[in-house]
């Protein structure tokens, strides 16, 4: 996979993050339609892996948190 996004249907609020290995947020995006590609500021990151977080309220107002990990190969 080229990109990095979240897919679902019936969603209201949507946040996804992917942080460095020192924390550091690197991308954050509230849209479905964007996704993170390996860049920051227009850079390729090192390969390795990264955390993500994702955070989403559902159409009944239920929140959602979803983490894990993404390896960035080349």
């Amino acid at each position: 996979n080229e990109v990095l996004n979240g897919k679902g249907e019936e969603i209201l609020e949507y946040s996804m993050y992917v942080f460095d290995r020192w924390g550091h947020v690197i991308f954050e995006t509230n849209s479905l339609e964007a996704g993170w590609d390996g860049t920051v500021k227009g850079n390729m990151v090192p390969v390795g892996t990264y955390v993500y977080l994702v955070k989403l309220k559902d159409y009944r107002g239920k929140e959602h948190h979803y983490d894990g990990h993404v390896s960035v190969i080349r």
